[in-house]
């Protein structure tokens, strides 16, 4: 047998592998679903075009409860102490005025029973800000910028952090950029250290996921580990290997270790976004909770527009050769 014919029989036998074993079961709605975050507390939060969004659970039932802002659209998000930092998007498209935000969870509002909303930092000469990913030392944040029709690149805003107060401080626009292997960033997670980002290339018209090593917080080196003709979302490095959205197929990718790929039945998650391991009490063990914004710029269909969440079995895990253990 050719080693080609080999290479894919086996992609077919693990994509079958996902196909027929993933279930699916609806969390909740949520316009526009678009990336998440469980802070160091358990809170579930995500972010979507009705705002950034809570997923809590009251006797017995999952509810979500919104914190409203005046953002166009939120893109990414993360958490720090008592603080969450997310992406508010200016939906227009000459002289966008992009900002981070910060929400302080431990400051509520007595009339509104919301917690306090204000400006972290003014994203100038950014595209699309998109993913967020905070250093393993919390002192800075990596912000990614998703250009389509030009040079993206990754930018990186250090943070000063007291126990009452997180204020923005050096601001460097292109901290990552072409030279490190970096075309039109959109999803980015930090992982032991290392960088992993779901990239596109436009004039390959492919997304890529590259790793990016660094050594005391400095860019040291980066490889490709994925590479596919789709647009790929944010990412999750897990299991010793690395868990991916692909938004245009709408399906789950995961590379192990060892680089074999499985994949999930196409688009049984439409406009997939993001994905995370939830926790207990809102999920049970080895549960992905995943967004599903569906297609762009309509938050009212049945295609995408909400959370939902998928069991995964240790016969999956062993069969795609994802080792959960550590």
């Amino acid at each position: 047998m050719k080693n080609s014919t080999f290479k894919i029989l086996v992609s077919v036998c693990l994509t079958f592998v996902l196909s027929g074993c993933l279930t699916k079961q609806k969390v909740d709605n949520l316009a526009e679903a678009e990336n998440q975050i469980i802070t160091a507390e358990g809170r579930h939060f995500f972010t979507s075009s009705s705002g950034i969004a809570e997923l809590t659970y009251e006797y017995g039932k999952r509810k979500l409860k919104y914190i409203k802002t005046d953002c166009d659209a939120l893109n990414g998000i993360e958490s720090i102490g008592q603080w969450l930092i997310a992406v508010c998007a200016d939906s227009k498209l000459i002289k966008p005025k992009h900002r981070l935000i910060k929400i302080d969870l431990s400051n509520i509002d007595i009339t509104t029973n919301r917690p306090h909303v204000s400006t972290l930092f003014e994203l100038t000469d950014i595209a699309l800000p998109n993913g967020l990913a905070i250093s393993p030392n919390q002192d800075f944040i990596l912000i990614a910028n998703y250009n389509l029709f030009g040079r993206g690149f990754i930018s990186r805003l250090h943070l000063n952090v007291t126990d009452n107060e997180l204020a923005a401080g050096e601001f460097e626009l292109k901290f990552l950029n072409h030279n490190h292997g970096i075309a039109s960033a959109n999803g980015i997670r930090f992982s032991q250290g290392d960088l992993y980002v779901s990239d596109f290339k436009a004039s390959k018209l492919a997304s890529r996921i590259i790793k990016v090593r660094f050594i005391a917080d400095e860019y040291l080196n980066h490889e490709t580990i994925f590479s596919a003709a789709t647009i790929l979302d944010d990412l999750m490095p897990t299991c010793e290997g690395v868990l991916v959205a692909d938004y245009l197929m709408g399906r789950l990718i995961f590379i192990n270790k060892h680089g074999k790929v499985s994949r999930s039945k196409i688009q049984q998650f439409p406009g997939i976004t993001s994905i995370t391991w939830g926790q207990y009490p809102l999920f049970s063990d080895n549960t992905l909770v995943i967004t599903e914004r569906g297609i762009l710029n309509d938050p009212y269909t049945l295609i995408g527009n909400q959370i939902s969440s998928s069991k995964i079995t240790n016969r999956v895990l062993r069969n795609i050769g994802a080792n959960c253990s550590g």
